[in-house]
Formats: structure tokens, C-alpha cells, sequence
């Protein structure tokens, strides 16, 4: 919940003031891939109660929510409080304990009240102690019922904003990257500590909550086994993950020393006077060591990584000296970036352990986009190879993973992309004024299985497998049986005074429908290679392709050939739209070499003879 679901801007809607994500769709709707903004979205801010009732008919335990800062106070600033958000939070968050639903809150979900970006934004240190007096005002209203927080949501995704290369920049399109980004990571690091030590001193004592920040990093693996790629490999993780953590729940604090080393280094070549990135003090390391109760962690995807320079001078992204690839065999999603790379949970969640030395996490958010399907099995695959191997991690390997929850509960705004990509259990009709909601396949089978606390089983072999939640008394414990995996006992003492049947992990999402698909597939495919074992001929015909039945593999030239200008050939269409536009491209890429069956057609050839 926040700008992706919320609804009701601005003005006209009891009092909120405008974001930054405001300020850019309507001044920028060019920067938004379908022009779309998130004025109305999901309506949430009208319909929470029927959001709710789905969240209770799901029968999950916990739901993580954001708060607008906008909406609390509209200007940015704590000298005026805006009655009406402070009542719609109360409300909000009074129906869902109202149905035995536990508040999980994040106070900054990348919406900066207008007003703060006109001095600067969070390239500007003052606004550290701006988003302190913000925090403060939620404490006291909201912290006797809420006791999980999250100060920030992928700082690593927002900070961009300021550091913007792209066609369809984030908010607030700022230009400078590898230097205002820097400062805006540095602001919000300082706010973070300056929050969890504000909690302490005047909260804690009396709230009994816990405060954690949630941070985002593509898992990554070599491109190849050089030792220069795995070296760029763990560089790329520190730029990324470690950028953020490091400072916080490192043993030593401060920034990692790759970092400080190679921007010294770029910044000095780059005729600098000093490094891009700013420096913490002594007292500042300190100060920011150790601020944490969890650590939230975002996980999607994964990517490779090879030796080498990619990115504008300066940025992030040149400075780490990492070029960034996807296996083009990786299944896709509606999202260009989202490859499904189940590996992924399972490495990031051992990097956070030995990196940080096991620290408590709740993998905060996982998901998967489609295009609304409502029968979404690509989205029920994609959460049980990702729960296998967040399993793995816990029992395999130790890591101290409590808890998980599912990104999202309704399609939303999805940021520049509009409404063109989906990651919702339910599905909203954004063209039907009223945003009706409708349960997807997943969201039918989460209900079963949160009734059941049982997961369906993902081939034959396992159909036994199966095992029951057992919650003893002195605290939480789940049995989760998936792919012969189980959830380990927790104990949640480290989250006292919380309600003993608060469960951790939220939204997992199987499908018992696709697992019967799957198994009468398996049974057709069975007589396929084995012989029909019915003694009704017609019923064996059914099932065999006919004499003489032609089978084939289809290609196209542009699409594989390459060779663009070898050989006499000349220029088409689509020549000229990736030269001229590649903005018109998703990933700005052309047909220049493709597959490059221009000179590998024997190869080619050779694997069309193999298939038969």
C-alpha cells in the first residue's frame, strides 16, 4: 500500500499534499511507458476495508503496508499535520488487527512529499533530520499498535532517481549520476540511524517494536570462471547490496572498501578534486554500526557478471567496473529486467549470512509479473522454485531467514511501467471507475493452502510429502513441507510481546490445479512413450500423431541471422528502428549479430539433424 495502490491525490482527497511521483506523472506523463499516473490506482485509500476482507478471506497473518508522507504531512514538514491521514492510518490500521491481521510498516516507499525535493531532495543532508521528525510523528500516533517497522524501501531503487540514464527516468529525474545519487544514498543512511536511535531513546521502552530497513540486489553469478569475473561478480554485490548494509551491519561500518578505493581512484582520473562519494566521520560509523533489529531483503532476480566497464562517467555503474548480463535461456516475465532465476533467493540470502554474520531477515518482497492472467500459473511456478530454495538456505545452510511475504496483493501502479505489468494475487479492472478487484488462481490456492498449512506437492514422487504447521506454545513454528523441504521451528522472542499466532510467512503462493494438470499431462505423456494401456483403439488414436504428420522448428532472418551489413546486404525496416530508435527497443538492443546464423548455419543445422 502507498503511491502503486493508494489513490486519492491530491488536494481533493482530504488534504495530501504532492510527490515527487505526483509531480512527475502529471508534468512527465512521456516518462510513464502507458502515460498512466497513480492518481486513482487501486483506490485503496476508499476500498481498504474490501482490501482487508480479501487479506482475511486469504487468511494471512501480517500485511506490510507504506506510509505516504505526503498524506501525514503534506508539506513536507512536522509544523503541520494533516488530521485525515492520521486518521485514515488509524483506520487502516485498526480494521486489520480488528481481523487478526498484524500492521508490517514502511515509512518511505520512494513518494518524497514535493515540497522536500524542491530544496534539494535527499541529496540534501537536512532532509535526514526531516524524515526523523516524520518518523517520530508515526511512534506516537500509530507505534502502540504497530511493532514491525522498515524506515526505507530499496534505497538503491529511489536514490537512481538522482542519478537517472535512462529513456523513462524515476522520480524525481535528476541527471547526475555517480554524484547526486552518492549524496542521496548518504542522506538516507544517516536518516535510517537517526530514526532507529530516536526509537530507542523515546519509544522503545514503552512500544516494544522492532526497526529494520529493507534493501534490493539482483543476485549474481560469474559470467564465466575467470577470476576476474568472480572478482567483478562480488564487486557488483558490494556496490549493490553492500552499499547500504555494509554501513549498518558490517562489524566494521562505513562504506565497503572496494567502493572507497575504486571512486577515490575514478574520481582522481576524472580530474576530481576529491572522491565522488562522501565519507563518514569516526563518530558517523559509529553512530550508524549497528542500527538494525532485521534486515529486510527484496529478492527477484539474478544476473551475470563480467570484468569491465559499462555506464555513463561518472556513475554507479561505471565505477564499478562490472559488465551486467541476463542468460537469454532464463525464463521471462512481463517485466524486462525479471528473469526467473530461482538461484537467486538461495545466494543472496548466504551472501547476507556470511557477509553480516547471520543476521536475522525477512525476505520482505518476491514476485512476479504477468499481464494480468488470471490463471497464472507462470506466477504459481515462479514462488515454489523461489520458497525451495529460500528452504535450502534455512536448512541447508543455516541462514536465519524468519520470515516472507509476497509481492503484491493487488495489480498497481507499477512505477514507470504503468499498467502494463502485473504482480498481484488479485487482478483490478483499472478501466471499471469502481477498481473492482477479482481473485487470481493463485490467490484461491493461497486460501487452501493457509487453511490446510499444507503445499501441494510438485511432482508424483512427492505426493506424499506433504506436512502440517504445528504452532507450540512458546512460539511460532511452521512445518512447511515443500519439494522435501520444511520451515524450520522459530522462536520469536527476539519480537516480544507480539501475538504468538502471528505468522511470519505471509504470502506463498501454489496451485493444486496446476499440480492436477501436471499429473494428467504426466499420465498422457506416460502412454505416449510407454503405449497406450487402453483396450478401445479409437482411445490409443486419440493420443497418436497421424502417418506422414510433419514436425519442425520455425525461425526468422532478422530475428537470428545478424551479418546486418555483410555481404551486399542493404538496410531494412528494422535496421533502421534500432540504429536510429533504440529507445523503441525494451533493452536497447538490435539484430546487428542476433544468433548470428549468418555464419553459424552449418552449426545450426547440425542441432535441427540431432532433434530428428
Amino acid at each position: 500500500q502507498g503511491y502503486e495502490n493508494q489513490g486519492g491525490c491530491c488536494a481533493d482527497d482530504d488534504g495530501k499534499g504532492w510527490n515527487i511521483w505526483d509531480t512527475l506523472t502529471h508534468q512527465r506523463p512521456d516518462y510513464i511507458f502507458d502515460k498512466s499516473n497513480g492518481d486513482v490506482a487501486c483506490d485503496s485509500y476508499h476500498k481498504y476495508k474490501e482490501d482487508i476482507q480479501l487479506l482475511k478471506q486469504l487468511g494471512v497473518n501480517f500485511y506490510r503496508f507504506s506510509i505516504s508522507w505526503a498524506r501525514i504531512l503534506p508539506k513536507g514538514y512536522a509544523n503541520y499535520i494533516n488530521k485525515y491521514g492520521i486518521d485514515y492510518y488509524n483506520n487502516l490500521i485498526n480494521e486489520l488487527l480488528a481481523n487478526s491481521i498484524q500492521p508490517m510498516v514502511t515509512m518511505y516507499h520512494w513518494d518524497l512529499p514535493e515540497e522536500l525535493q524542491d530544496i534539494g531532495g535527499w541529496p540534501n543532508i537536512k532532509l535526514a533530520d526531516y524524515f526523523e521528525d516524520y518518523a517520530r510523528l508515526l511512534f506516537t500516533h500509530f507505534g502502540d499498535r504497530v511493532k514491525l517497522w522498515i524506515t526505507f524501501n530499496e534505497p538503491a531503487s529511489f536514490v537512481g532517481g538522482y542519478g537517472s540514464t535512462g529513456h523513462l527516468p524515476s522520480a524525481p529525474a535528476i541527471y547526475q549520476p555517480g554524484i547526486a545519487d552518492y549524496l542521496a544514498a548518504h542522506t538516507v543512511i544517516h536518516a535510517h540511524a537517526k530514526v532507529y536511535h530516536m526509537y530507542y531513546r523515546e519509544f522503545k521502552k514503552q512500544q516494544k517494536g522492532k526497526i529494520g530497513i529493507t534493501l534490493n540486489a539482483p543476485a549474481c553469478k560469474p559470467d564465466n570462471s575467470s577470476i576476474n569475473d568472480e572478482e567483478a561478480c562480488e564487486r557488483l554485490m558490494q556496490f549493490n547490496l553492500g552499499y547500504y548494509a555494509h554501513p549498518i551491519f558490517s562489524k566494521e561500518g562505513d562504506y565497503p572498501d572496494v567502493m572507497k578505493e575504486r571512486i577515490t581512484k575514478n574520481s582522481k582520473e576524472e580530474g576530481y578534486p576529491a572522491s565522488r562519494l562522501p565519507t563518514f566521520s569516526k563518530r558517523e560509523i559509529k553512530h550508524i554500526r549497528g542500527t538494525y533489529d532485521f534486515f529486510g531483503m527484496n529478492v527477484y532476480t539474478g544476473v551475470l557478471a563480467k570484468d569491465g566497464e559499462m555506464g555513463p562517467i561518472p556513475s554507479l555503474l561505471r565505477d564499478g567496473g562490472v559488465k551486467v548480463s541476463q542468460d537469454p535461456t532464463w525464463p521471462s516475465s512481463a517485466s524486462a529486467w525479471l528473469k526467473v532465476v530461482p538461484w537467486s533467493m538461495r545466494a543472496v540470502l548466504n551472501w547476507i549470512s556470511k557477509e553480516y554474520n547471520n543476521p536475522t531477515v525477512i525476505v520482505t518482497e518476491n514476485g512476479f509479473s504477468d499481464h494480468g492472467e488470471l490463471n497464472d500459473t507462470a506466477r504459481i511456478k515462479y514462488y515454489i522454485s523461489y520458497l525451495k530454495e529460500m528452504l535450502k538456505a534455512i536448512h541447508e545452510d543455516g541462514c536465519n531467514v524468519i520470515g516472507y511475504a509476497a509481492w503484491i496483493l493487488l495489480d498497481n501502479f507499477e512505477w514507470n511501467r504503468g499498467y502494463t505489468e502485473k504482480f498481484g494475487l488479485y487482478h483490478v479492472d483499472f478501466n471499471d471507475p469502481t477498481r473492482p478487484r477479482t481473485e487470481k488462481q493463485s490467490a484461491r490456492i493461497y486460501r487452501e493452502i493457509i487453511k490446510t498449512r499444507k503445499i501441494p506437492p510438485l511432482n508424483i514422487q512427492e505426493q506424499n510429502s506433504n506436512a502440517s504447521v504445528n504452532t507450540p506454545s512458546h512460539g511460532l513454528s511452521i512445518a512447511l513441507m515443500l519439494s522435501g523441504f520444511s520451515l524450520p521451528h522459530v522462536d520469536l522472542t527476539w519480537a516480544s510481546n507480539r501475538p504468538r499466532e502471528f505468522l511470519l510467512l505471509d504470502l506463498i503462493v501454489c496451485n493444486v490445479a496446476t499440480f492436477i494438470i501436471w499429473k494428467l499431462g504426466t499420465a498422457f505423456a506416460t502412454k505416449m512413450a510407454c503405449g497406450c494401456e487402453s483396450t478401445k483403439e479409437s482411445e490409443c488414436d486419440k493420443y497418436s500423431l497421424p502417418e506422414g504428420f510433419l514436425l519442425g522448428v520455425a525461425s526468422s532472418s532478422y530475428q537470428i541471422e545478424g551479418g546486418w551489413n555483410e555481404d551486399g546486404k542493404s538496410v531494412n525496416i528494422w535496421d533502421t528502428v534500432t540504429h536510429l530508435h533504440p529507445e523503441y527497443i525494451a533493452d536497447g538492443s538490435t539484430g546487428d549479430i542476433a544468433c548470428d546464423s549468418y555464419h553459424k548455419y552449418k552449426e545450426d543445422i547440425e542441432m535441427c539433424k540431432d532433434l530428428g
